[in-house]
């Protein structure tokens, strides 16, 4: 008995929107990638602006309002007991 054989061939293509876009993001990368780190600062505080007045006064005022609780949290850890 004999049989039939057959040969399927399949392509692909790409759109060329899709491969120039392709072509440039790699482009962009390589370009990124050749470029050596910049160290913007020694501190962390050297990656965001500095805090501005009223917000350190904000954070003076929360610290301030967190030590005021403190003497009441010492009396309850040390034991009170009504």
């Amino acid at each position: 008995m004999g049989g039939k054989t057959g040969t399927t061939t399949q392509s692909v293509s790409i759109p060329p929107e899709v491969l120039a876009r392709y072509n440039s993001v790699n482009a962009t990368a390589e370009t990124t990638a050749q470029k050596p780190f910049q160290q913007y600062g020694t501190t962390p505080e050297s990656f965001v602006a500095p805090l501005t007045q009223q917000q350190q006064q904000g954070v003076s005022g929360v610290n301030n309002y967190a030590n005021s609780a403190q003497p009441g949290i010492n009396y309850a850890m040390s034991g009170y007991k009504p």
